[in-house]
């Protein structure tokens, strides 16, 4: 089988956390057997990336001759609705149907205006994957989707020596560790809220640190 990965998000030299979850999936396939072919839509340079996608993926997808599109996040999804003949599966993968809330909570315009577009591309899909059951409650007009949550490496994320797995990142050994596994510029994320935690440990008397960690290849998120 043979299958056209779009995404909007895939590791590089520059961006090494950008959609780690996706290339995990596709080498998991690949593992299985399944032949991949990536087609990766730069949106973060340019939003005109999507509508030269919406050219070139359909053709592609001919030119390539797979047996099935997958297309992961809203934009991604609607910039595949060209694909004629061959199956496409869209990957949801949470604020793309949900929204994405500013600092204050509410969802921002933008926001809103990528969830329209997202539920265009689930109504032309074959066939849709959510992540959970509050994805799939949005979509209440479309028969064919399946709750599939992220899968988790055990081959790459298993347990090991806490001591060790300091000492390789040159931390304390002694001490709790406050891990933020998301950009603190993110308001969403509210890293206000666990510098607000860690400051309370300290008061209480606890040896406690917070680390935020953002931006790193997946093999270095394992050792944290």
């Amino acid at each position: 089988m043979k299958v056209l990965v779009v995404t909007n998000m895939y590791p590089s030299a520059t961006r090494p956390h950008w959609g780690a979850f996706i290339r995990s999936q596709v080498e998991s396939l690949a593992a299985l057997g399944v032949e991949n072919a990536i087609y990766e839509i730069e949106g973060w340079k340019s939003t005109a990336r999507y509508a030269h996608a919406m050219r070139e993926v359909p053709a592609l997808a001919r030119r390539e001759g797979v047996d099935l599109v997958h297309a992961h996040y809203g934009l991604s999804g609607a910039a595949a609705v060209g694909v004629r003949e061959i199956p496409l599966v869209v990957s949801f993968c949470g604020d793309d149907l949900l929204g994405r809330p500013d600092a204050q909570g509410r969802i921002t315009p933008r926001s809103k205006w990528l969830v329209s577009v997202s539920r265009l591309a689930a109504r032309r899909a074959d066939a849709v994957i959510v992540k959970t059951q509050e994805m799939r409650r949005k979509l209440p007009d479309i028969a064919q989707v399946e709750v599939i949550p992220n899968g988790v490496d055990l081959a790459r994320f298993a347990p090991i020596p806490r001591d060790a797995a300091r000492t390789r990142l040159g931390w304390p050994l002694a001490g709790r560790v406050l891990l933020f596994a998301a950009p603190p510029d993110e308001p969403r994320k509210n890293w206000p809220l666990a510098q607000a935690v860690e400051a309370r440990l300290r008061a209480s008397g606890r040896d406690t640190r917070l680390v935020a960690f953002h931006g790193r290849p997946q093999d270095d998120l394992a050792w944290r």
